[in-house]
């Protein structure tokens, strides 16, 4: 897809603040949107983001993360999803970076790869319940 090279660089860091290892790419110190190349199509790359968030059980997942990490075993008793079917979402995400995989006492976690993606996730709740109040006037 010719969005998922760029994607890598979504997660802007604010200047002086330090990567956090484990949390997504790393991107340099005071990257600016306005770095972006000249000749990218947004269109194509937002068109490429929601539809890496466009199933139900992604969406859930990704409802679940913003709280914070997850593991893996709660992640499948919360959604009811198969494990094999709870890979390839996570699998999806992933490629997107949109979650991070992390591993502590053995066990994996998942979590949002940047506040972004929570703060989208609010922004797609809240113009939720701003239409679904337009059509109820």
């Amino acid at each position: 897809m010719a969005g998922q090279a760029f994607l890598s660089h979504v997660c802007f860091l604010e200047p002086g603040s330090v990567p956090i290892q484990g949390r997504g790419p790393v991107v340099k110190e005071n990257a600016m949107a306005d770095d972006l190349p000249a000749g990218l199509v947004m269109t194509d790359v937002k068109a490429d983001l929601f539809k890496s968030m466009g199933h139900p059980a992604r969406i859930q997942l990704l409802e679940l993360l913003a709280d914070g990490p997850v593991a893996v075993s709660r992640l499948r008793d919360t959604t009811g999803l198969e494990p094999s079917n709870l890979s390839q979402h996570l699998g999806v995400l992933r490629r997107q970076h949109l979650v991070v995989p992390s591993r502590h006492d053995g066990r994996l976690f998942y979590e949002l790869a940047c506040p972004e993606v929570g703060e989208l996730m609010g922004a797609a709740r809240s113009l939720l319940h701003t239409t679904i109040r337009m059509n109820l006037a």
